[in-house]
């Protein structure tokens, strides 16, 4: 590659805020980015090879970490262990696919390939018991160090070098940290207790970096460790595997809140599945590979080993798609978050079943009745018939929409897909995950009843496999059905129209067949982008107010609607600004016509188009249009029901310290709007 570990460069860069999108669902860049102590990103000013200069190479940890990962990648045959053996030794997760994520994820292993504590405690006590066997043959050592000192230093050592090894990410700090003060408690005969234990390693690693209290690893790290420590002092067991089945269960069932609380999903065969995969990768995979870390290069033995583990690392992969087959592929478990208070009741009862405080009684395990109300929760709005909720969620520059009315869901756009983000998959489906359990709250995820695709352009339909590919279909509705491979597909054409629980929607505009429309719009105007002024127009129309969504078209195809329908026909509430606000559309006469109180904009922050184009928004607010844009406001929440109609964006009001503001959302929900 032509940028190494351990480089310097000299180069010119534009810096910029870390601002991202904001959902309600989803991943925090911003955040995840204020955690790890990145205040700013830039971008390269000039090119590469004309302006960048190599000063020089340092020695860095990792540099010696892309050492051994190329060495492994080399030298290990196999597709599975040329992307799990670098994940475990070095933390090179970049050789997972996200098949492999997929995989990981529905059987509940994901956190084997982060190096944990687990796996650095492990290597500890190995190294311990191997340093207090090689002590008796090592005379010399006798007249300076005591066998403790010696098998303790040995060990912390090891520790610490694993943990370079992994990165020293925030759970292996932990575990390094606690292994010094428990050697260092051995040694000086220094009463301490677990409490004391996790309390010193917590306030020395907050001490350091404050920012990582917002790392989801450190609040599960410590609080696995919480939970061995609270089981072993309160239910103690012999020394034999019912012990290690037992710390199993507990974890899991232990952690279910935080995990539910951080994630909003649980996998139902995790438990089960970690009961062969954690002494597999732990006590057999890990040591070995990191003995083969320490062998020379030229070892033939070494080798021979690293063909071994690919081998049971295969093993394992193919037992794990046996197992998801058998589970008909969804042993995923989504669920949107309960009230705090109900995560509050559900932590209590874990703690006393965990600690059988008081004494066992019977029927102590029906009061596990009492947590139903958190896998039922109630839905976040009451939707009757004739209501709607739609949200533009924040994709940056391009298009995704949800519209839900009280049984079914239709997706309008799904974004763009550049690089490793796809919004289909990123932001969209983590969306419809969380929805289907807070409003139809069911055990089955909610398909997806309609997905609708304004048109082929890729900030509108580039996120499609993101979302067909992992989340149930009813309905691809597009111009070119014969192009999409999906089976189940319809034409989207001017009079197509349904109706769902008292919603009605119908389609406007294209007039005619999708080819024919092409070729008339191509014959007038050849320069033009045809495909994008193709969009699909829908209107939804509630029982209290209407919706017009309007994909990318232009002033021609906004003259068409004009031309074709009456103004009365066209009228709504709220509009979708066509084309992000472009300045070749929104004319005065499709905005005199629509008439809207209320228009939305799906545009990225300081997109190099320049939208929403000042004209445009000029037009707008010259008509008292309240305009909200995701820019601004990130995601943009409507509720249209018979007592309230409420716009909300995500990035109103109060803000956490990581959130970058630039802009201003409005800071009210909005009043009712009487319709006629």
């Amino acid at each position: 590659d032509y940028l190494q570990p351990g480089q310097i460069w000299r180069l010119r860069l534009q810096l910029k805020p870390p601002r991202s999108s904001v959902n309600s669902y989803g991943l925090d860049y911003e955040r995840w980015l204020f955690s790890r102590n990145i205040d700013a990103v830039a971008t390269v000013k000039d090119q590469l090879s004309s302006d960048a200069q190599l000063i020089g190479h340092s020695w860095t940890i990792d540099r010696w970490r892309a050492s051994i990962s190329q060495r492994l990648e080399q030298a290990t045959p196999g597709r599975v262990g040329k992307a799990l053996l670098p994940a475990l030794l070095v933390g090179d997760r970049r050789a997972i696919t996200d098949a492999d994520w997929q995989l990981m994820q529905q059987t509940g292993i994901s956190h084997l390939m982060a190096i944990s504590g687990m796996h650095i405690t492990l290597l500890a006590v190995l190294a311990y018991g191997l340093a207090s066997g090689v002590y008796r043959y090592l005379p010399m050592v006798w007249l300076v160090i005591s066998r403790q000192a010696f098998a303790s230093g040995f060990s912390a050592t090891m520790a610490l070098i694993y943990a370079l090894l992994a990165g020293l990410q925030v759970s292996t700090q932990r575990a390094v940290l606690m292994i010094f003060f428990v050697l260092l408690a051995r040694l000086i005969r220094w009463r301490l207790s677990a409490l004391q234990l996790l309390l010193l390693a917590w306030v020395m690693i907050t001490s350091l970096n404050p920012r990582s209290v917002l790392d989801a690893g450190l609040w599960l790290s410590f609080a696995a460790v919480a939970v061995i420590f609270w089981v072993l002092a309160v239910k103690p067991a012999p020394r034999s595997w019912r012990l290690f089945l037992r710390i199993q269960w507990q974890i899991s069932l232990g952690l279910l809140p935080l995990s539910w609380f951080l994630f909003g999903t649980s996998s139902l065969i995790g438990p089960l599945v970690n009961l062969v995969m954690i002494p597999l990768i732990e006590w057999l995979v890990v040591p070995l590979l990191f003995l083969w870390s320490i062998l020379p290069a030229d070892f033939s033995a070494a080798d021979q080993l690293l063909a071994l583990l690919a081998w049971f690392l295969d093993q394992a992969w193919h037992g794990l798609t046996v197992v998801t087959q058998w589970t008909h592929a969804h042993p995923l478990l989504h669920m949107s978050l309960p009230p705090l208070s109900l995560l509050g009741l559900g932590g209590i009862y874990l703690f006393w079943l965990l600690s059988r405080l008081p004494a066992p009684w019977p029927g102590r395990y029906s009061l596990s009745l009492l947590l139903l109300p958190i896998f039922f929760p109630k839905p976040d709005t009451h939707l009757q018939t004739g209501d709607f909720k739609f949200t533009v969620l924040d994709v940056g520059q391009g298009l995704a929409s949800v519209l839900r009315t009280q049984h079914h869901l239709l997706v309008y756009d799904v974004g763009n897909a550049i690089g490793g983000l796809n919004a289909g998959h990123d932001i969209v489906l983590p969306y419809l995950k969380s929805v289907s359990w807070s409003q139809w709250a069911s055990w089955r995820t909610h398909p997806i009843d309609r997905l609708l695709l304004s048109h082929q352009d890729r900030d509108h339909a580039g996120g499609l496999s993101g979302v067909i590919d992992h989340y149930p279909v009813g309905w691809l509705m597009s111009l070119a059905p014969s192009q999409q491979t999906f089976d189940r597909s319809l034409l989207c054409q001017a009079g197509a129209a349904w109706m769902w629980d008292g919603v009605h929607f119908e389609v406007l505009f294209p007039f005619t067949d999708a080819s024919q429309s092409l070729a008339r719009t191509a014959s007038r105007s050849p320069k033009k982008e045809t495909q994008r002024n193709l969009s699909c127009v829908l209107r939804v129309r509630g029982a209290h107010h209407t919706i017009l969504l309007t994909g990318d078209i232009d002033r021609e195809m906004e003259w068409d609607l004009l031309r074709h329908y009456e103004a009365s026909e066209l009228r709504a509430d709220i509009v979708l600004i066509p084309h992000h606000g472009s300045k070749t559309s929104s004319s005065t006469g499709f905005i005199n016509a629509v008439a809207p109180k209320y228009a939305l904009i799906s545009a990225g922050w300081q997109n190099r188009f320049g939208h929403p184009h000042p004209a445009v928004m000029r037009r707008y607010r010259q008509r008292d249009v309240q305009l909200w844009n995701t820019a601004d406001c990130g995601e943009i929440e409507l509720i249209s029901t018979k007592n309230q109609f409420l716009i909300t964006g995500a990035r109103q009001g109060w803000q956490p310290i990581w959130r970058f503001q630039q802009g201003m959302c409005l800071s009210k929900s909005q009043p009712l709007i009487n319709t006629p």
